[in-house]
């Protein structure tokens, strides 16, 4: 009996200290299908559901399909104490944009007969506060050069309304300045945020640690993996592309970092200065790097539906990386897709114009450095044989020559390359596909015989083309991490 009235007195305690709990999971059953907010004038209302804890549940497609699959998303449901967490969200977003005195309410309803709830948030957002000025602090020793840069750096147009992450990039900016500048050790503090409620005006307040300016003395190169002996410390160093007597440049180590990566011999890379063993103003730079396999085959299935027909086919590669020293890549590789494979490769034929399909042959020659600058030079020699049925069969080969360069820092376009290409082309066509170009154009009946008739008698449906290119390409890639990136944007002209 004692244990008994235990067990009830036990249940009613959990009962009074609880009860929010036991009912958030009697809503919880409630699927959330609408999630709204209400007074929101300046901020949008999609950018503001992202940062929310309540979250609308997905369409009943999306939920169908999640049902057998991996794709699509389940269902999401009604949590009532995830609403305080909500206006402080809101409250934290708001302020983060320039509202520093928004009010918030909310209302949620229930349908108890198809089990389904609705959120709504209110906001008053109240006046915007706009920038007044930007303060930096703990920069008077350095160079009047880097003042003056980073005055202009940190100059905000009055008229525009506070933002956090505005705030937060020029933050960045300047650090990442430093730290190319030489400034190794350079270290930027939390901004200080100094809000004037009578002027709806907002004061910026920098504070930076810059430290010694270093320069790099020595340059180490550490190597592990199973192919370390055959990659010589003297080729890392000529990749990475930094000097002794250098300032230490993040920009620059960064940089020879991805070039390390992009020759392929290589599954970890890390370039950086070696803060442990410097004296005064000298720090030694190490370049590690893990040495992988030198040997790459990549065999590859290959389905399309190119020009609305299925066509099913093999490919292999093959990759000699450091081919003949200076991280050289050697790599062949053949391709070939068609309706029928089998049917395609027993017919190469030219002549042959009752089969669709295609197939490549390539050879490529490519490295990192040319002349001993960072000049990536690629050579690719192909050949490629296109079957269209009852149309025509074309026969490519061609060479193309090209040379990657690496732009300054501070220019809008981060790639420049220059090419030339060579490429011959023989070309059957049938007497059908021929006539069809003419009655498309509109010619009639009469004119189209007598062309189609010319053109037979003068080349027998057949042409041999070269074309000669030499092209410059200017790229633009503003990655805001070229290793691991979370915004790509990248443009080409």
């Amino acid at each position: 009996m004692k244990i008994l009235l235990r067990f009830i007195a036990l249940l009613i305690l959990v009962n009074i200290l609880f009860p929010k709990n036991i009912n958030a999971q009697q809503e919880q059953a409630y699927e959330l299908t609408k999630l709204e907010i209400e007074g929101n004038n300046f901020l949008d209302a999609e950018d503001i559901f992202l940062v929310l804890a309540s979250q609308q549940s997905p369409n009943w497609f999306s939920q169908f399909v999640h049902s057998f699959t991996s794709f699509g998303e389940d269902a999401l449901y009604f949590d009532s104490l995830l609403i305080p967490s909500d206006l402080e969200i809101l409250k934290r977003y708001y302020r983060h944009n320039g509202f520093f005195s928004p009010t918030f309410s909310y209302k949620y309803e229930l349908d108890k007969e198809n089990k389904e709830a609705s959120l709504t948030y209110f906001v008053n957002e109240g006046e915007q506060i706009y920038f007044n000025n930007f303060k930096v602090s703990g920069i008077e020793k350095i160079s009047g050069e880097f003042i003056y840069y980073i005055n202009e750096l940190t100059k905000t147009d009055t008229t525009i309304r506070f933002s956090g992450d505005l705030v937060q990039s020029k933050s960045d900016q300047i650090y990442n300045y430093l730290r190319d500048k030489g400034f190794m050790l350079a270290s930027v503090e939390t901004p200080v945020i100094i809000v004037d409620t009578m002027k709806n005006k907002v004061d910026v307040q920098i504070e930076v640690k810059t430290g010694r300016r270093y320069i790099i003395d020595e340059l180490r190169v550490q190597r592990t993996g199973e192919n370390k002996e055959l990659v010589e410390d003297e080729l890392l160093k000529t990749i990475v592309n930094v000097d002794t007597g250098d300032y230490y440049n993040f920009y620059d180590l960064r940089n020879g970092q991805v070039r390390l990566f992009r020759t392929g011999l290589f599954t970890n890379v890390l370039v950086s200065g070696v803060i442990a063993d410097t004296v005064a103003d000298k720090v030694p730079l190490l370049i590690s790097a893990d040495i992988g396999t030198l040997y790459e085959i990549s065999p590859e299935i290959i389905m399309n539906n190119e020009n609305q027909v299925f066509n099913l086919g093999l490919g292999i590669g093959f990759t000699r990386k450091n081919f003949l020293g200076d991280a050289r890549k050697f790599t062949v590789k053949a391709s070939s897709a068609a309706q029928d494979i089998s049917e395609f490769l027993s017919n190469p034929q030219i002549s042959d114009t009752t089969i669709f399909g295609y197939a490549d042959a390539r050879v490529i020659i490519e490295q990192p450095i040319l002349f001993g600058k960072s000049i990536n030079t690629r050579l690719e020699n192909y050949v490629t044989l296109q079957k269209r049925k009852n149309e025509y069969n074309q026969t490519l080969y061609g060479t193309k020559l090209s040379f990657d360069f690496e732009l300054p820092q501070f220019v809008y376009a981060t790639g420049l390359q220059t090419y030339f290409n060579w490429e011959n082309s023989k070309s059957i066509f049938t007497e059908n596909y021929v006539r069809s170009i003419f009655i498309d154009a509109g010619y009639s009946d009469s004119v189209t015989s007598e062309a189609t008739n010319r053109i037979k008698q003068d080349t027998n449906f057949e042409q041999q083309v070269t074309n000669t290119v030499l092209g410059v390409q200017l790229s633009a890639n503003k990655t805001n991490n070229l290793i691991f990136p979370q915004e790509d944007m990248q443009f080409q002209y």
